[in-house]
Protein backbone atom coordinates (compact mmCIF):
# COMPACT_ATOMS: atom_id res chain seq x y z
CA UNK A 1 0.00 0.00 0.00
CA UNK A 2 2.81 2.32 0.88
CA UNK A 3 4.25 1.80 -2.64
CA UNK A 4 1.17 2.35 -4.40
CA UNK A 5 0.66 5.77 -2.35
CA UNK A 6 4.30 6.30 -3.64
CA UNK A 7 3.64 6.42 -6.89
CA UNK A 8 0.43 8.17 -6.95
CA UNK A 9 2.24 10.99 -4.61
CA UNK A 10 4.52 11.25 -7.96
CA UNK A 11 1.99 11.34 -10.50
CA UNK A 12 1.85 15.38 -10.11
CA UNK A 13 5.00 15.61 -10.20
CA UNK A 14 5.86 13.35 -13.70
CA UNK A 15 3.10 15.74 -15.16
CA UNK A 16 4.53 19.30 -14.19
CA UNK A 17 7.94 17.48 -15.84
CA UNK A 18 6.01 16.33 -18.91
CA UNK A 19 4.05 19.59 -19.22
CA UNK A 20 7.54 21.57 -19.03
CA UNK A 21 9.16 19.64 -21.27
CA UNK A 22 6.29 20.28 -23.67
CA UNK A 23 6.25 23.90 -23.26
CA UNK A 24 10.23 23.82 -24.16
CA UNK A 25 9.82 21.52 -26.90
CA UNK A 26 6.65 23.99 -28.35
CA UNK A 27 9.14 27.35 -27.67
CA UNK A 28 12.18 25.65 -29.53
CA UNK A 29 10.81 25.79 -33.34
CA UNK A 30 10.39 29.74 -32.18
CA UNK A 31 13.18 32.30 -33.30
CA UNK A 32 16.01 33.41 -30.98
CA UNK A 33 15.13 36.99 -29.90
CA UNK A 34 18.34 39.27 -29.47
CA UNK A 35 17.47 39.64 -25.68
CA UNK A 36 21.39 39.67 -24.26
CA UNK A 37 22.98 42.96 -23.39
CA UNK A 38 24.99 44.64 -26.23
CA UNK A 39 28.48 43.88 -26.07
CA UNK A 40 28.51 40.94 -24.28
CA UNK A 41 29.16 37.10 -25.00
CA UNK A 42 25.50 36.42 -24.84
CA UNK A 43 24.63 39.06 -27.80
CA UNK A 44 27.03 37.93 -29.84
CA UNK A 45 25.89 34.26 -29.92
CA UNK A 46 22.39 35.26 -30.33
CA UNK A 47 23.43 37.37 -33.13
CA UNK A 48 24.70 34.49 -35.09
CA UNK A 49 21.83 32.38 -34.15
CA UNK A 50 19.63 34.95 -36.15
CA UNK A 51 21.94 35.50 -39.04
CA UNK A 52 21.65 31.41 -39.51
CA UNK A 53 18.05 31.75 -38.76
CA UNK A 54 17.59 34.80 -41.25
CA UNK A 55 20.57 32.73 -43.77
CA UNK A 56 18.32 29.33 -43.95
CA UNK A 57 15.66 31.97 -45.03
CA UNK A 58 17.45 32.61 -47.97
CA UNK A 59 17.82 29.07 -49.36
CA UNK A 60 16.53 28.57 -53.08
CA UNK A 61 13.83 26.36 -51.01
CA UNK A 62 13.51 28.77 -47.94
CA UNK A 63 13.86 26.75 -44.37
CA UNK A 64 10.68 28.65 -43.14
CA UNK A 65 7.40 27.86 -41.63
CA UNK A 66 7.26 24.08 -40.67
CA UNK A 67 11.27 23.37 -41.91
CA UNK A 68 12.79 26.76 -40.16
CA UNK A 69 15.85 26.63 -37.70
CA UNK A 70 14.91 25.38 -34.32
CA UNK A 71 16.31 26.84 -31.42
CA UNK A 72 19.60 24.32 -31.13
CA UNK A 73 20.07 24.74 -35.56
CA UNK A 74 20.16 28.49 -35.04
CA UNK A 75 22.49 28.70 -31.69
CA UNK A 76 24.09 25.58 -31.89
CA UNK A 77 24.13 25.27 -28.11
CA UNK A 78 24.96 22.22 -27.31
CA UNK A 79 23.10 21.97 -24.21
CA UNK A 80 19.68 22.98 -26.48
CA UNK A 81 20.42 20.53 -29.23
CA UNK A 82 20.72 17.35 -26.59
CA UNK A 83 17.99 19.06 -25.12
CA UNK A 84 15.94 18.36 -28.75
CA UNK A 85 17.79 15.63 -29.62
CA UNK A 86 15.89 13.71 -26.35
CA UNK A 87 12.76 15.44 -26.34
CA UNK A 88 12.44 14.31 -29.71
CA UNK A 89 12.17 10.43 -28.77
CA UNK A 90 8.98 11.03 -26.18
CA UNK A 91 6.22 9.96 -28.13
CA UNK A 92 3.53 13.04 -27.92
CA UNK A 93 6.11 15.56 -26.60
CA UNK A 94 8.42 15.16 -29.33
CA UNK A 95 6.19 14.69 -32.37
CA UNK A 96 6.34 18.31 -33.24
CA UNK A 97 10.02 17.88 -33.47
CA UNK A 98 10.03 15.01 -35.60
CA UNK A 99 7.77 16.52 -37.85
CA UNK A 100 10.06 19.59 -37.77
CA UNK A 101 13.10 17.42 -38.67
CA UNK A 102 11.14 15.56 -41.23
CA UNK A 103 9.99 18.57 -43.08
CA UNK A 104 13.86 20.10 -43.06
CA UNK A 105 14.83 17.16 -44.42
CA UNK A 106 12.26 17.31 -47.27
CA UNK A 107 13.42 20.75 -47.49
CA UNK A 108 17.07 20.70 -48.19
CA UNK A 109 16.33 17.40 -50.79
CA UNK A 110 14.53 19.77 -52.86
CA UNK A 111 17.18 22.52 -52.26
CA UNK A 112 19.40 20.26 -53.81
CA UNK A 113 17.57 20.18 -56.88
CA UNK A 114 16.90 23.55 -57.09
CA UNK A 115 20.94 24.19 -57.06
CA UNK A 116 21.00 21.65 -60.02
CA UNK A 117 18.22 23.20 -61.39
CA UNK A 118 19.91 27.16 -60.70
CA UNK A 119 23.04 26.41 -62.15
CA UNK A 120 25.01 29.23 -64.68
CA UNK A 121 28.38 28.85 -66.41
CA UNK A 122 31.18 29.49 -63.87
CA UNK A 123 33.31 32.48 -64.83
CA UNK A 124 37.27 31.80 -64.37
CA UNK A 125 40.25 32.76 -65.45
CA UNK A 126 41.18 29.71 -68.14
CA UNK A 127 44.24 28.30 -67.05
CA UNK A 128 46.71 27.53 -69.80
CA UNK A 129 45.91 23.97 -71.20
CA UNK A 130 48.90 22.73 -72.65
CA UNK A 131 48.66 21.57 -76.52
CA UNK A 132 48.97 17.51 -75.94
CA UNK A 133 45.78 17.54 -73.35
CA UNK A 134 43.73 19.38 -75.56
CA UNK A 135 45.15 17.28 -78.42
CA UNK A 136 44.59 13.99 -77.00
CA UNK A 137 41.00 14.38 -75.34
CA UNK A 138 39.96 16.19 -79.05
CA UNK A 139 41.32 13.29 -80.87
CA UNK A 140 39.73 10.29 -78.35
CA UNK A 141 36.60 12.13 -78.99
CA UNK A 142 37.02 12.37 -82.97
CA UNK A 143 38.52 8.68 -83.34
CA UNK A 144 34.83 7.25 -81.34
CA UNK A 145 32.37 9.33 -82.97
CA UNK A 146 33.47 8.35 -86.42
CA UNK A 147 33.15 5.06 -84.87
CA UNK A 148 30.20 5.47 -83.59
CA UNK A 149 28.95 7.15 -87.35
CA UNK A 150 30.16 4.41 -89.19
CA UNK A 151 28.37 1.56 -87.15
CA UNK A 152 24.96 3.70 -87.48
CA UNK A 153 25.26 4.41 -91.45
CA UNK A 154 26.11 0.77 -91.27
CA UNK A 155 23.25 -0.47 -89.34
CA UNK A 156 21.01 1.83 -91.94
CA UNK A 157 22.39 0.18 -95.06
CA UNK A 158 21.47 -2.89 -93.69
CA UNK A 159 17.81 -1.87 -93.48
CA UNK A 160 18.54 -2.15 -89.64
CA UNK A 161 17.03 1.48 -88.67
CA UNK A 162 13.42 0.96 -90.64
CA UNK A 163 12.06 -1.18 -88.07
CA UNK A 164 8.91 0.85 -86.61
CA UNK A 165 8.98 1.33 -82.78
CA UNK A 166 6.14 2.65 -80.47
CA UNK A 167 6.77 6.84 -79.05
CA UNK A 168 4.65 6.61 -76.04
CA UNK A 169 7.82 7.43 -74.34
CA UNK A 170 7.90 10.45 -76.35
CA UNK A 171 5.04 11.11 -76.01
CA UNK A 172 4.64 11.41 -72.45
CA UNK A 173 7.85 13.15 -71.92
CA UNK A 174 6.53 15.68 -74.44
CA UNK A 175 2.95 15.90 -72.45
CA UNK A 176 4.74 16.51 -68.94
CA UNK A 177 6.78 19.21 -70.32
CA UNK A 178 3.67 21.13 -71.69
CA UNK A 179 3.54 22.96 -68.37
CA UNK A 180 6.94 24.54 -69.34
CA UNK A 181 6.34 25.72 -72.99
CA UNK A 182 5.66 29.48 -72.01
CA UNK A 183 9.19 29.68 -70.20
CA UNK A 184 11.75 27.65 -72.46
CA UNK A 185 11.01 27.86 -76.24
CA UNK A 186 12.99 24.88 -77.06
CA UNK A 187 10.06 22.55 -76.12
CA UNK A 188 7.21 24.03 -78.62
CA UNK A 189 9.79 23.17 -80.84
CA UNK A 190 10.51 20.10 -80.07
CA UNK A 191 7.00 19.13 -79.92
CA UNK A 192 6.40 20.53 -83.52
CA UNK A 193 9.64 18.43 -85.08
CA UNK A 194 8.13 15.58 -83.27
CA UNK A 195 5.10 15.94 -84.76
CA UNK A 196 6.39 16.35 -88.44
CA UNK A 197 8.02 13.49 -87.87
CA UNK A 198 5.10 11.45 -87.31
CA UNK A 199 6.20 10.27 -83.75
CA UNK A 200 3.21 11.70 -81.72
CA UNK A 201 -0.34 13.23 -83.54
CA UNK A 202 -2.99 15.21 -81.65
CA UNK A 203 -6.62 14.07 -81.52
CA UNK A 204 -9.91 16.33 -81.47
CA UNK A 205 -9.14 16.92 -77.91
CA UNK A 206 -6.18 18.32 -78.41
CA UNK A 207 -4.16 15.59 -76.20
CA UNK A 208 -1.01 14.07 -77.99
CA UNK A 209 -1.45 10.21 -79.48
CA UNK A 210 2.04 8.19 -79.47
CA UNK A 211 2.78 6.52 -82.98
CA UNK A 212 5.13 4.38 -84.24
CA UNK A 213 7.93 6.02 -85.96
CA UNK A 214 10.88 4.01 -88.02
CA UNK A 215 14.17 3.63 -85.46
CA UNK A 216 16.07 5.81 -88.59
CA UNK A 217 13.30 8.87 -87.69
CA UNK A 218 13.53 8.60 -84.10
CA UNK A 219 17.29 9.28 -84.41
CA UNK A 220 16.68 12.28 -86.45
CA UNK A 221 14.48 13.49 -83.83
CA UNK A 222 17.59 12.86 -81.45
CA UNK A 223 19.65 14.69 -83.53
CA UNK A 224 17.56 17.69 -83.08
CA UNK A 225 16.91 18.02 -79.65
CA UNK A 226 20.86 17.53 -79.29
CA UNK A 227 21.40 20.19 -81.59
CA UNK A 228 18.76 22.53 -81.12
CA UNK A 229 19.60 22.97 -77.06
CA UNK A 230 21.84 25.13 -75.72
CA UNK A 231 23.32 22.67 -73.49
CA UNK A 232 25.53 25.20 -71.35
CA UNK A 233 21.72 26.23 -69.94
CA UNK A 234 20.95 24.21 -66.73
CA UNK A 235 17.09 24.80 -67.63
CA UNK A 236 17.41 23.60 -71.72
CA UNK A 237 19.69 21.00 -70.54
CA UNK A 238 17.48 19.61 -67.72
CA UNK A 239 14.68 19.31 -70.16
CA UNK A 240 16.00 18.12 -73.16
CA UNK A 241 18.31 15.34 -71.71
CA UNK A 242 14.64 14.12 -69.97
CA UNK A 243 13.24 14.16 -74.06
CA UNK A 244 16.85 12.14 -75.05
CA UNK A 245 16.06 9.40 -72.55
CA UNK A 246 12.29 9.23 -73.86
CA UNK A 247 13.66 8.81 -77.24
CA UNK A 248 16.49 5.88 -76.30
CA UNK A 249 13.87 4.16 -73.90
CA UNK A 250 11.72 4.05 -77.11
CA UNK A 251 14.34 2.34 -79.27
CA UNK A 252 16.61 0.54 -76.55
CA UNK A 253 14.82 -2.51 -77.62
CA UNK A 254 14.77 -2.39 -81.16
CA UNK A 255 17.05 -2.43 -84.15
CA UNK A 256 19.21 -5.70 -85.46
CA UNK A 257 22.80 -6.56 -84.05
CA UNK A 258 24.82 -3.59 -85.81
CA UNK A 259 22.12 -0.79 -84.27
CA UNK A 260 22.81 -2.19 -81.04
CA UNK A 261 26.62 -2.30 -81.34
CA UNK A 262 26.39 1.21 -82.67
CA UNK A 263 24.12 2.09 -79.46
CA UNK A 264 26.78 0.02 -77.46
CA UNK A 265 29.44 2.51 -78.77
CA UNK A 266 27.38 5.52 -77.79
CA UNK A 267 25.98 4.75 -74.43
CA UNK A 268 30.38 4.06 -73.45
CA UNK A 269 31.26 7.27 -75.14
CA UNK A 270 29.02 8.64 -72.78
CA UNK A 271 29.95 6.94 -70.09
CA UNK A 272 33.46 7.94 -70.53
CA UNK A 273 31.81 11.63 -69.01
CA UNK A 274 30.77 9.73 -66.11
CA UNK A 275 33.96 8.31 -65.43
CA UNK A 276 35.72 11.82 -65.73
CA UNK A 277 33.48 12.89 -62.20
CA UNK A 278 35.51 10.25 -60.48
CA UNK A 279 39.17 11.05 -62.23
CA UNK A 280 39.37 14.65 -62.50
CA UNK A 281 36.62 15.98 -60.02
CA UNK A 282 37.14 13.80 -57.08
CA UNK A 283 40.54 12.46 -57.33
CA UNK A 284 42.61 15.35 -59.39
CA UNK A 285 44.12 18.66 -58.00
CA UNK A 286 41.93 21.88 -59.21
CA UNK A 287 44.00 22.65 -61.99
CA UNK A 288 43.80 19.31 -63.99
CA UNK A 289 39.71 19.82 -63.56
CA UNK A 290 40.24 23.17 -64.51
CA UNK A 291 41.58 22.27 -67.76
CA UNK A 292 39.16 19.50 -68.41
CA UNK A 293 36.56 21.97 -67.68
CA UNK A 294 37.95 24.42 -70.70
CA UNK A 295 38.33 21.90 -72.67
CA UNK A 296 35.23 20.49 -72.41
CA UNK A 297 33.11 24.19 -72.75
CA UNK A 298 35.47 24.75 -75.87
CA UNK A 299 34.68 21.66 -77.13
CA UNK A 300 31.06 22.68 -78.68
CA UNK A 301 27.57 21.86 -77.23
CA UNK A 302 28.58 18.28 -76.40
CA UNK A 303 31.46 19.51 -73.98
CA UNK A 304 29.37 22.26 -72.99
CA UNK A 305 26.51 19.43 -71.92
CA UNK A 306 29.52 16.84 -70.39
CA UNK A 307 30.48 19.73 -68.26
CA UNK A 308 27.14 20.57 -66.71
CA UNK A 309 26.28 17.25 -66.44
CA UNK A 310 29.78 16.53 -64.10
CA UNK A 311 28.36 19.95 -62.45
CA UNK A 312 24.97 18.15 -61.95
CA UNK A 313 27.02 14.59 -60.60
CA UNK A 314 28.69 17.06 -57.81
CA UNK A 315 25.71 18.01 -56.13
CA UNK A 316 24.48 14.47 -56.46
CA UNK A 317 27.54 13.13 -54.73
CA UNK A 318 27.09 15.67 -51.75
CA UNK A 319 23.62 14.60 -51.22
CA UNK A 320 24.90 10.62 -51.89
CA UNK A 321 27.40 10.97 -49.34
CA UNK A 322 25.49 12.66 -46.82
CA UNK A 323 22.70 9.97 -47.25
CA UNK A 324 22.42 7.52 -44.55
CA UNK A 325 20.32 4.43 -45.17
CA UNK A 326 18.00 4.94 -43.12
CA UNK A 327 14.35 6.97 -44.02
CA UNK A 328 12.26 9.12 -42.37
CA UNK A 329 7.87 8.30 -41.88
CA UNK A 330 7.84 10.07 -45.06
CA UNK A 331 10.25 7.80 -46.94
CA UNK A 332 12.93 10.65 -47.76
CA UNK A 333 16.55 9.53 -47.17
CA UNK A 334 17.70 10.81 -43.68
CA UNK A 335 20.74 13.39 -44.19
CA UNK A 336 23.96 13.16 -41.57
CA UNK A 337 24.80 16.78 -41.03
CA UNK A 338 28.13 15.46 -39.88
CA UNK A 339 28.43 13.85 -43.60
CA UNK A 340 27.11 16.98 -45.54
CA UNK A 341 29.86 18.93 -43.62
CA UNK A 342 32.72 16.60 -44.03
CA UNK A 343 31.76 16.54 -47.68
CA UNK A 344 31.62 20.06 -48.61
CA UNK A 345 34.26 20.98 -46.25
CA UNK A 346 36.73 18.72 -48.18
CA UNK A 347 35.86 20.09 -51.99
CA UNK A 348 35.72 23.57 -50.45
CA UNK A 349 39.57 22.66 -49.07
CA UNK A 350 40.52 21.87 -52.37
CA UNK A 351 38.91 24.50 -54.33
CA UNK A 352 36.72 22.25 -56.23
CA UNK A 353 33.47 23.52 -54.65
CA UNK A 354 34.04 27.45 -56.05
CA UNK A 355 35.49 26.35 -59.45
CA UNK A 356 32.72 23.90 -59.96
CA UNK A 357 30.04 26.41 -58.96
CA UNK A 358 31.08 29.99 -59.06
CA UNK A 359 31.59 31.96 -55.67
CA UNK A 360 27.53 32.61 -55.30
CA UNK A 361 26.35 28.54 -55.33
CA UNK A 362 29.79 27.66 -53.10
CA UNK A 363 28.47 30.75 -50.23
CA UNK A 364 24.82 28.79 -50.42
CA UNK A 365 26.65 24.88 -50.26
CA UNK A 366 29.19 26.31 -47.65
CA UNK A 367 27.42 28.48 -45.19
CA UNK A 368 23.62 27.34 -45.45
CA UNK A 369 24.04 23.41 -46.13
CA UNK A 370 26.87 22.81 -43.72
Amino acid sequence: QGAVQQARAAVPAVAAQTAQAAGRAADIVRRPAPTAPPGSVGAAATEQALQRATTAEMMPVPFTGGSALTKGQASRDFAQLQFEKETAKLQEVGAPLRERVQNQSATLLQNFDAMVDSMQPITLSKPEIGLAVTTAIQNKANVAKKRIRAEYKKAEEAGETEEPVSMAPVAKSLEDLDKYSGLVSIIPAFRREAERLGAVAVDEAGALVPQELSINNAEILRQFVNQGTDWANPREAKFAKQLVMAIDESTEPAGGEIYRRARNLRRQYAEEFENVFDKVIRLSPVEEMNKVRATLISAGPEGKRAWTDLKAKGIDFIRESSQTSARDERGNFVISPAALHKTIKAMDQTGKLEALYGKKQARILRDQLS
